[in-house]
């Protein structure tokens, strides 16, 4: 039965998909109705998990994107923020942070936008191995967990975001925008988004599930939450507030900008 219903559909592949897990990497959670989604992988893959594993591809605002649906989420409604991300006025050239980076959702969209390098972290190695197929397929050479950056516009690092500032100060960089694409909350990185930023001010984009009704006051405890973490020097101020999607009912995940940089005395 599933069969011929994929076959209707002009689908090699079917699934019965399920809500994102509550665990620290928002893994999917699939059964496989028809069609080979390759072996099950029950801890850290290798390489050759990668190559048995089933990989599909989309191409969204000319950027494709690839991932194995077993391990990776994938929201085709994140499609509104990544076009957005293309008509940031000020990407091009610069130094971008994804501390959530994934499978390379909103990077690619800064790396067309024309920014200079996109530094990625995610605890997912599916997404980061996810990450570099995407950025191959792009023409964008991606280094994972390297020692030399080289000419690389994804430098991508499989580990906890903790590092980051660590990192960053260690490669003499500091970044211009700092995307915090993680739902429900992005919180547990705010004050790493403010170690990162330059100097100079910057700007940070704040993910998170935030009721439609309450959107007002969230965007003030927002912007209270990071005027604490910068001190009384910085002057932070929500620039734009947009609506992604839908994430439950009346509830929308959205995205606050942030400029945030020094106040002059």
């Amino acid at each position: 039965m599933y069969s011929q219903i994929a076959s209707s559909l002009k689908a090699t592949h079917l699934a019965l998909n399920a809500p994102i897990q509550d665990d620290n990497i928002r893994s999917p959670f699939i059964t496989p109705l028809c069609g080979d989604f390759g072996p099950l992988v029950p801890g850290i893959p290798g390489e050759k998990d990668f190559e048995e594993a089933f990989w599909v591809q989309a191409v969204q605002n000319g950027i494709k994107q690839t991932w194995a649906p077993r391990y990776t989420m994938f929201s085709r409604g994140n499609i509104t923020e990544k076009a957005r991300i293309l008509n940031f006025p000020d990407v091009k050239d610069q130094e971008v942070a994804d501390l959530f980076v994934g499978i390379g959702y909103f990077a690619f969209s800064y790396l067309k936008a024309g920014a200079k390098r996109v530094w990625g972290w995610d605890l997912n190695a599916w997404s980061v191995e996810g990450l570099r197929r995407g950025a191959e397929l792009n023409g964008w050479r991606c280094a994972v967990n390297p020692e030399s950056m080289a000419d690389a516009r994804v430098v991508v690092y499989n580990e906890d975001n903790a590092r980051a500032v660590e990192v960053l100060k260690m490669n003499n960089v500091k970044m211009k925008h700092v995307n915090l694409g993680l739902l429900p909350s992005s919180e547990c990185a705010w004050g790493i988004a403010t170690k990162i930023l330059h100097e100079e001010g910057g700007w940070i984009h704040v993910h998170g599930n935030c009721k439609d009704t309450e959107i007002d006051g969230w965007i003030k405890d927002v912007e209270n939450g990071f005027r604490i973490l910068f001190g009384k020097s910085w002057m932070v101020d929500c620039q734009e507030k947009f609506r992604v999607k839908e994430y439950s009912p009346a509830v929308g995940h959205w995205v606050l900008d942030l400029y945030c940089s020094r106040i002059l005395k």
